[in-house]
Parts: C-alpha cells; sequence; structure tokens
C-alpha cells in the first residue's frame, strides 16, 4: 500500500537554495563616500592585515588619478605625500 504522504525534497532545497542566495547577496562588498572619507560594508571582521592592504590598495590607486597630480601642483611632492599617508582604511 503506498503512502499518501510524501516528503518534500525538493521545496526543502529551494528553501535553502533561497536563504543561501540571500545571504550572498547580503555579503556583496558596498562602498559610498561621505564629508569624512568613503565609507565600505564588508562581512565579518577585516584583519589587521586586510586594512594596511585596503589603504595600500587606495593609496596606489590616488597616485594614478588626476586627483594625485593636484595635489602636487597644490601642496608641492612632500606634503602630497603626507597627504596620501594619511588615506588609511580604520573601523568605525
Amino acid at each position: 500500500m503506498k503512502s499518501r504522504h510524501r516528503k518534500r525534497h525538493g521545496a526543502t532545497k529551494r528553501a535553502r537554495r533561497r536563504r543561501d542566495a540571500a545571504g550572498s547577496e547580503a555579503a556583496t562588498p558596498e562602498a559610498w563616500p561621505a564629508d569624512d572619507g568613503i565609507h565600505m560594508l564588508l562581512p565579518g571582521v577585516p584583519t589587521p592585515e586586510l586594512l594596511e592592504e585596503l589603504s595600500r590598495n587606495f593609496q596606489e590607486q590616488l597616485r594614478r588619478s588626476p586627483l594625485w597630480n593636484e595635489l602636487i601642483e597644490q601642496y608641492g611632492q612632500e606634503r602630497a605625500e603626507q597627504i596620501l599617508q594619511q588615506c588609511r582604511a580604520q573601523l568605525a
């Protein structure tokens, strides 16, 4: 005799896939400019190494941007370097 109740494996798998997909969307980094700098949301707690890497990457990108030449023209090479070193990733 056949059972009238079926296991609903497919529904559980679909629900799990939806839940996992929603979680992965929330883990997507977001960044936006603000008066006090650029803010970024990342999943988890960043390590000091990650903060250093983010700072280094930002500084390298700034050196390659048109803004870097403007900083040098306005403040001179030495002061522009000092300003660049102040561009650091920080926990808020």
